[in-house]
């Protein structure tokens, strides 16, 4: 009987003593490993917290600049190529609005500004020009209207007195008249209108796209 229990009592000895000598380390290590990973679920919880700050930050930001862009986007679209265009204060407007977007935008830079500035001043010049041949066109117009049916009826009156002279240089003038008032000057004034109000609106809309692409995918932190 006590041969079979030597073993037995050997072997609780051993594992007793391997308890004492590695049960602490063991334990200690295992709560370091829960420890360092309950830290890392805190962190990167902080991460995911700081992260969607920033992008709500940034969002709000980009928002901002997005509404004053839009002010600017609807007023170019709703020009009149009938009216004038009062360019007052808006290269200055776009500047500030743009120099904004440069910061919250990263497909927006200086080179927008530039290339709106451009179109902008030309869209004015475009406009005051044709403007003034607009104005000058109808004062003729008027004129012509007021004074063309003199003209044919001395035209017929010279018909009538054989005085060929006169009769040639009524025609004539009569001829210049009927011309004028059939070109189609007018339309190729609102033409270059049309055409300078689409290069400003389109490279508006360019900008608009590209912030409002910006604005439905979040990103990552500068």
């Amino acid at each position: 009987m006590t041969d079979y229990y030597i073993p037995i009592l050997v072997a609780s000895e051993n594992s007793s003593s391997l308890i004492r000598t590695f049960g602490p380390p063991l334990i200690t290590g295992t709560i370091t490993m829960l420890m360092a990973g309950f830290a890392l679920k805190v962190s990167l919880s902080q991460r995911t917290i700081a992260k969607n700050k920033y992008n709500l930050d940034m969002f709000d930001k980009r928002w901002g600049v997005f509404e004053d862009f839009y002010k600017e986007y609807k007023f170019y679209n709703e020009i009149n190529i009938l009216s004038d265009f009062p360019i007052g204060e808006k290269i200055n407007d776009i500047k500030k609005i743009l120099l904004k977007a440069e910061r919250f935008f990263e497909d927006i830079t200086l080179l927008d500004f530039h290339i709106l500035q451009e179109n902008i001043v030309e869209l004015n010049y475009v406009f005051t020009t044709t403007s003034q041949k607009l104005t000058e066109r109808a004062e003729i117009e008027l004129h012509h209207k007021e004074f063309l049916p003199i003209y044919k009826e001395n035209y017929r009156t010279a018909i009538q007195n054989s005085d060929f002279r006169s009769q040639e240089s009524i025609k004539e003038r009569i001829d210049q008249m009927q011309l004028y008032l059939d070109s189609d000057e007018m339309t190729e004034l609102y033409h270059e209108r049309r055409i300078a109000l689409k290069t400003v609106n389109d490279h508006m809309q360019t900008i608009y796209d590209r912030m409002d692409k910006v604005l439905k995918v979040p990103h990552k932190p500068y």
